[in-house]
């Protein structure tokens, strides 16, 4: 016991000294002297490491660092819901949107050099599709990209899609250069994938990467012969640290005159943070929601009643205010608040186990007799998860319905899962957001494969359902108003069978030294800081 002891007093003085280490290295490098030739750095400290960054297949964390070294053919701005120009300057359709035609900015260059054009444009979209990895499903519509001229770019599609909106997706919608092979000489029996994921990047975004280790830290550095310039307040220099626990990103972001973004910083500890003069606290929408969803195809959650009975038992504002502190708001169906294609006017369930009983009894279970245990399944280490499976337990019991929560790692969740539905969880609890801003990426990936489940671990079927959402898809880009409309829709059919409860929209927190100017989250991008857009 004694020898016990001191292992463990040894591990947490350890423990004490790492923390103490990177805090002071982290200190040394945000208060070194400013002067022309000392560059300035901001430190975004991340609580997950990086991942890839193969620009073709990155699905993952990696967008942090893609978004500041690679850019794509459009942008989606949330605040006003539209797409906007970035390496094309206009686009143009037929009258059914299965052919489009992007006019591209000129004077661009890529890291190694290379002039951006058509060429690089098909090269890129090309190999994503190809190699069909992470988000490349998005250009699913594509039948052929081709250079028009130097500086125009042709895409033929199946079918009609919104390809303005595709092409700003913050995963697999990069452009890279199409020299890479030669300018860097790189073997033939060498796949570009091993190359990019060695450290390597290629893109015409205002920074490059200069040194990569996804586990510790990644440092970008300034591209001069970025198209957009610079000026003398921008950050020569972005460092992403990994720091995963909490205590040390707050005690850098409070450091006085220190550059650092962080966030997944603890809701109680953002409260108090708000009044720090050292530090600006950031709150907007963001698009992730978290849903619970109910097995359709086992027993008792294949009953209708008995799924309306669980959804009034979930205690939505008591999840946001005692668990999340405020800084979610009730879902409203599937598409979250302030994303386009949100219906305000959707039905929406409340705390009321008065109408739960109702229901039950309506089913022919009162007070749950007859009804077995239901099993709850949620990511384990999540505290949201856990917090909003725990009361929603608990309130069940209140009526009679004994709720078996099981936390596991992802991979056994999903494994479970995807077996076989009647020997699966009765609720999956998951969060959702999506790969481009649309209504469809929720609806179809959700709830639009019975069987092998996309993400539709509800496993529910509504051929009405499906058409409807494939019907708005491609009118996306025909006739926004019209897609909307039956959007619409298909949620109200969603809701009035009750496949999933949808339980909160998530706040984007973010937490800034208040030295940084310039700062934005964009809920089209999670997790992303744009390095370019800071200054001091």
């Amino acid at each position: 016991m004694v020898e016990m002891n001191k292992k463990i007093l040894l591990s947490v003085v350890a423990v004490i000294i790492v923390i103490i280490v990177i805090a002071a290295a982290y200190i040394a490098i945000i208060n070194k002297p400013s002067s022309k030739t000392t560059p300035q750095i901001v430190v975004y400290a991340s609580n997950s490491p990086m991942v890839t960054l193969d620009p073709s297949t990155e699905f993952s964390n990696s967008i942090l660092v893609l978004q500041n070294v690679y850019e794509t053919l459009t942008f989606y701005n949330s605040s006003t819901g539209t797409v906007q120009p970035e390496l094309a300057i206009s686009w143009s359709s037929n009258s059914n949107a299965t052919n489009w035609t992007f006019t591209l900015r000129e004077g661009v260059k890529f890291h190694d050099g290379t002039e951006f054009n058509a060429t690089a444009v098909v090269y890129s979209i090309e190999r994503t599709m190809r190699l069909g990895q992470g988000a490349a499903y998005i250009w699913a519509p594509v039948k052929k990209v081709y250079v028009i001229s130097e500086y125009k770019v042709g895409f033929e599609l199946y079918y009609s899609a919104n390809l303005p909106l595709i092409a700003s997706a913050g995963y697999a919608a990069y452009i890279f250069s199409p020299n890479i092979r030669n300018i860097y000489h790189l073997p033939e029996n060498e796949s570009l994938s091993t190359w990019f994921n060695s450290g390597h990047d290629d893109g015409t975004g205002p920074y490059y990467v200069s040194y990569w280790n996804p586990q510790t830290e990644v440092i970008l550095k300034k591209f001069d012969n970025y198209w957009r310039g610079w000026n003398n307040s921008k950050f020569d220099e972005a460092i992403i640290q990994i720091v995963s626990n909490p205590t040390t990103r707050e005690q850098m972001v409070t450091q006085p005159g220190s550059y650092v973004i962080t966030s997944y910083i603890p809701y109680s500890d953002v409260i108090k943070l708000e009044n720090n003069s050292n530090v600006k606290v950031y709150v907007s929408h963001s698009y992730e929601n978290l849903i619970a969803f109910y097995n359709t195809l086992k027993f008792p959650t294949n009953n209708l009643l008995i799924r309306e009975a669980l959804s009034f038992a979930w205690p939505y504002q008591e999840i946001i205010n005692d668990t999340l502190m405020g800084f979610a708001t009730q879902s409203r169906g599937p598409i979250p608040t302030g994303m386009w294609g949100h219906d305000n006017n959707l039905f929406q369930y409340t705390y009321n186990l008065t109408k739960a009983k109702q229901l039950l009894a309506e089913a022919g279970y009162p007070n749950g007799t007859g009804l077995p245990p239901l099993t709850l399944t949620y990511t384990a280490g999540d505290p949201y998860e856990e917090a909003s499976a725990t009361l929603f337990q608990y309130a069940c019991s209140q009526i009679g319905i004994t709720i078996n929560v099981e936390p596991l790692v992802w991979n056994q969740q999903w494994s479970l899962a995807t077996s076989n539905p009647a020997n699966a969880q009765n609720i999956f609890v998951m969060y959702w957001w999506p790969t481009y801003p649309t209504p469809y990426d929720w609806l179809i990936n959700d709830f639009g494969n019975q069987w092998p489940p996309v993400f539709n671990v509800a496993y529910w079927n509504n051929t009405t359902f499906i058409n409807l959402i494939n019907q708005a898809n491609a009118l996306e880009g025909i006739n926004i108003n019209e897609s909307i409309s039956l959007y619409y829709q298909a949620q109200q059919i969603l809701m009035n069978n009750c496949p999933a409860a949808f339980l909160f929209d998530m706040d984007d927190v973010y937490v800034v030294s208040s030295t940084i100017h310039g700062f934005h989250s964009n809920p089209g991008y999670e997790t992303v800081a744009w390095f370019y857009d800071l200054y001091i």
